[in-house]
C-alpha cells in the first residue's frame, strides 16, 4: 500500500473516477476521513501485478493529472 498526498489543486475523487475507466484503481483520500478531508489524497494498493504494470499505472496515473491542471 502506498499513501500520496498531491498539491491541494489535484481531485483524487475525480483521478479515481478516470483513473477506473482504464481499468486502474486507486482509492480516493476522502474515503479515509470521517469529515471529507484530504481529497488531495490517495491510497494506492498493488495485488498480483508485475512492476511493469504498476509502472505503466502510475505512469498512466501521471497522465490523468497533467490533464486535471491543463
Amino acid at each position: 500500500m502506498l499513501w500520496v498526498e498531491l498539491n491541494s489543486r489535484y481531485d483524487s475523487v475525480k483521478l479515481a473516477d478516470e483513473a477506473k475507466q482504464q481499468g486502474i484503481y486507486v482509492a480516493p483520500g476522502q474515503l479515509f476521513s470521517a469529515t471529507g478531508k484530504y481529497r488531495h489524497c490517495l491510497r494506492f494498493n498493488f495485488i498480483d501485478s508485475t512492476q511493469s504494470e504498476r509502472t505503466e499505472a502510475i505512469r498512466r496515473l501521471g497522465e490523468l493529472l497533467n490533464a486535471q491542471i491543463a
